[in-house]
């Protein structure tokens, strides 16, 4: 750029001394033609090629100068270009942050549902555990048996004694007077029936602490007759439950185990 300065200065030093010669020529030809002898042509054809050069420069310097607007009116666009896309992101960065924490609020409601169920499945765990030790506590009681033989009719009712006892969980039944006492406190359920053949009459009955509770009877039997009965009882413990046999009354059984009594807890 400073060369350029100088050779324009240079160019117009010797467009004014060209107007001081032409002036001269006007003015007073004589000191003109003097003055022309002084100067040899070869000054003239150097000031011609600098002349030359400096308009070649100017043209460069024009050339580049536009080049140099195109290069700047890129650059304008270009930044233009870089601001829409920084303001894009920028958007999108907004967005990313709005969805991160809608996610982290999720995230958040998601915890506490999950600290929620955490807490009721240890409540149901610790649940589950009472239960199964009061079920290990809870008393168990169950029974059954059946007489294995036939008995009567006799002269007195008769408690009737099953012998072939199928279970007799809890120990609460016996094999040997035929009476089940209670061992805890609670409801039971007792079932037992009677069979009878060669038309003989039968009449049993279920009782509780000598109290008649049920009975199975039967006065005109057919070559084959069976009946059965059951009931809930409320009962506390030491109480007694048993079947009776009438008096003048039959009851058959055998190895096919036709006549039974059967009872067990139900709940305390």
């Amino acid at each position: 750029m400073r060369t350029f300065v100088v050779l324009l200065f240079v160019l117009c030093s010797c467009l004014s001394e060209l107007q001081v010669f032409q002036s001269r020529d006007n003015d007073k030809k004589p000191i003109f033609m003097e003055t022309t002898q002084r100067v040899s042509e070869s000054q003239v054809e150097e000031q011609r090629d600098l002349l030359q050069e400096l308009r070649a420069i100017v043209a460069q310097q024009s050339t580049k100068l536009n080049e140099m607007g195109a290069t700047v009116e890129e650059q304008r666009v270009l930044l233009q270009e870089l601001r829409d896309i920084v303001a894009q992101q920028s958007t999108k960065l907004n967005e990313m942050g709005a969805n991160m924490e809608e996610q982290r609020v999720l995230l958040q409601e998601l915890r506490a549902i999950v600290a929620q169920q955490s807490t009721k499945l240890n409540e149901m765990g610790a649940t589950v555990e009472e239960l199964k030790r009061e079920n290990r506590e809870r008393p168990k009681v169950a029974f059954s048996a059946s007489l294995s033989e036939s008995k009567g009719p006799n002269s007195d009712d008769g408690i009737l004694v099953y012998k072939h006892v199928f279970n007799n969980i809890g120990e609460a039944y016996s094999p040997v007077t035929g009476i089940f006492r209670a061992p805890v406190n609670g409801v039971y359920y007792f079932t037992y029936t009677a069979f009878t053949t060669s038309s003989k009459k039968r009449r049993v009955s279920l009782y509780k602490n000598g109290l008649l509770m049920v009975t199975v009877t039967d006065d005109v039997s057919d070559s084959e007759d069976g009946g059965s009965n059951g009931v809930t009882l409320k009962l506390d413990a030491g109480d007694e439950v048993y079947t009776r046999l009438m008096a003048g009354y039959y009851i058959f059984d055998d190895n096919n185990h036709h006549s039974t009594f059967t009872g067990f807890l139900l709940f305390t």
